[in-house]
């Protein structure tokens, strides 16, 4: 998922996203924050473990600025597998910023 705002923040962009979350009924279990790359850049990224209601998920999420624009970029996969981080990880590899 791709969440963007013209003249946002990296800090709008996670309380966007966080809230998000909340408006689905879903609740943050674990919340940590560490740096991670996305288009050659190092980046605040939040890893977060989520409650759905369905099953705990994990989510990896990337919040930047760039070109006057606030971005999260976020994966989820169910706790524990593993080979759908990898994937994750995988495609956010690809990105680029023109």
């Amino acid at each position: 998922m791709v969440i963007y705002s013209q003249r946002a923040s990296v800090q709008d962009m996670v309380y966007a996203f966080e809230n998000s979350l909340a408006d689905v009924g879903a609740t943050i279990k674990d919340r940590q924050e560490t740096q991670a790359s996305i288009a050659g850049q190092t980046v605040y990224t939040v890893l977060y473990t989520i409650d759905t209601g369905y099953g705990d998920y994990s989510a990896v999420a990337r919040y930047f600025t760039a070109n006057g624009m606030g971005f999260a970029v976020v994966y989820d996969f169910p706790v524990g597998r593993n080979e759908y981080n990898q994937l994750g990880e995988y495609i956010v590899s690809t990105f680029k910023l023109r």
